[in-house]
């Protein structure tokens, strides 16, 4: 892959959540077996690959500086703060993630015994390859799901 440390830090924290660290080919090919609109499972491969063009990547285009920026963060609290990846699906306390996150993570606790899993955006990349050992109840299938859909 072009950019193999968003692929790595997403193995990594894969691997941190399920003792098993999956490979290049299965975080790309995990995708085909998830069960969410085409769409979504386009923006997970680009994550994945870092053609998710935000924050820094505009900084240095003339006429486009200002797509850097978090737009709810201006608007709400007329703060200009950078937004990459991990401000946007996770940090941001104006889009809606924080709720969405905290939803997400209650149906987790409804469904299985096992814990909600730290997110960050590794795990998020990562979450098409998801695979817990002895997953009779479909756990991974089940996080996979929950977490492409909340971004």
């Amino acid at each position: 892959m072009k950019h193999q440390v968003i692929p790595n830090e997403a193995k990594n924290k894969v691997e941190e959540n399920t003792r098993l660290r999956p490979t290049n080919e299965r975080l790309l090919k995990g995708f085909k077996t998830m069960k969410i609109s085409p769409r979504i499972k386009d923006l997970m491969r680009y994550m994945i690959i870092g053609k998710i063009k935000c924050g820094a990547y505009w900084i240095n285009i003339p006429g486009y500086e200002e797509r850097a920026l978090c737009s709810f963060c201006r608007k709400k609290n007329d703060k200009e703060i950078v937004e990459p990846e991990q401000h946007m699906w996770l940090d941001c306390e104006n889009n809606g993630q924080t709720p969405a996150w905290e939803a997400t993570k209650k149906i987790w606790q409804k469904c299985t015994p096992r814990p909600w899993p730290p997110l960050s955006i590794g795990l998020i990349r990562g979450s098409p390859a998801l695979s817990f050992e002895n997953d009779f109840n479909k756990d991974s299938e089940r996080l996979q799901t929950l977490v492409s859909m909340t971004i």
